[in-house]
């Protein structure tokens, strides 16, 4: 095993511990650093496979954006009020367990199929395609009329957010 192996399996354990804390952790404040230790692994999980912006994007939209929307919303709601109205069910056993017996059959599928040597080949340029320059160049080139309606529909969603939020003075 050499250091990057090594590397990628300390960060692979750090990931799935952090994963479990999250779950399991029944303070939410802690279960949300949780979160955002998983997303920072995950990060650093696309910087080693070359995917530098996959990397910042996962810092940038998840580890930053969603989580301090996720700290809004437990500090704006009553905690105390959400953990008495959901009660217990019995049908969470059940569907915690089939969960988790599904879960393991797909990490034993994803075992035996790379253990029998069923990956695919590479495209020769598979080292380029994480990089910002690659997918700027294919997004301004093949995907320009989606990337621009995307933009027109993204200024027709703000400015829909601005007529609603504003008070008619009258």
């Amino acid at each position: 095993m050499n250091i990057e192996q090594a590397f990628i399996s300390i960060i692979g354990v750090v990931m799935i511990g952090s994963a479990i804390s999250m779950i399991l952790s029944r303070n939410m404040i802690m279960s949300i650093l949780s979160m955002v230790l998983t997303f920072l692994a995950i990060a650093t999980l696309f910087l080693t496979l070359d995917a530098q912006f996959l990397a910042i994007m996962q810092v940038i939209v998840y580890a930053g954006g969603i989580i301090v929307l996720f700290l809004f919303v437990i500090m704006l709601l009553n905690i105390e009020q959400v953990h008495h109205s959901i009660g217990t069910a019995k049908y969470k056993g059940i569907l915690g367990a089939a969960l988790g017996v599904a879960f393991l059959v797909e990490i034993a599928v994803v075992i035996l199929s790379s253990a029998k040597g069923n990956e695919s080949s590479l495209p020769a340029h598979a080292a380029q395609m994480g990089t910002v320059g690659f997918i700027g160049k294919v997004l301004y080139t093949s995907y320009l009329f989606p990337f621009e309606i995307v933009s027109l529909l993204l200024l027709a969603g703000i400015v829909g957010a601005l007529f609603l939020a504003t008070k008619k003075l009258d």
